[in-house]
């Protein structure tokens, strides 16, 4: 016995890609924060600060990556009619537009978050 369930213009695959270019960036963020409070004592006692800078570049490749998704769904939808009414299209866009802002929002928590390892000692 099969549902039918309506079109609403976007597929399952782009559904995913929304929902990772919504949902990348925040982890990302929050991954590199976790991580790099984890790493300190053992950073601190044996100076190492490349693994927290490698923790970072993770990072940006797991932000850089929802940014991609977004803004390639955002690209695929351009052309479509619909307006925010519309269940599917407009979902879809206003998704795409907010996993965009999301990954520049994070981009700068994120590099906030980083400066501190570039610019003080693990032990301060």
């Amino acid at each position: 016995m099969s549902h039918a369930t309506p079109d609403d213009g976007v597929g399952t695959r782009r559904n995913v890609a929304l929902w990772a270019g919504v949902l990348l960036p925040p982890f990302a963020w929050l991954l590199a924060l976790q991580v790099n409070y984890s790493l300190v004592t053992s950073n601190c006692q044996k100076a190492r600060p490349a693994l927290l800078h490698g923790v970072l570049v993770g990072a940006v490749v797991l932000l850089g990556l929802g940014a991609l998704l977004a803004w390639r769904s955002w690209r695929a939808l351009r052309g479509k009619p619909g307006t925010l009414e519309d269940s599917g299209v407009g979902r879809a866009r206003f998704m795409a537009v907010f996993g965009l802002l999301a990954s520049g929002l994070f981009a700068l928590l994120l590099v906030a978050t980083a400066l501190p390892t570039f610019l003080l000692r693990p032990c301060d």
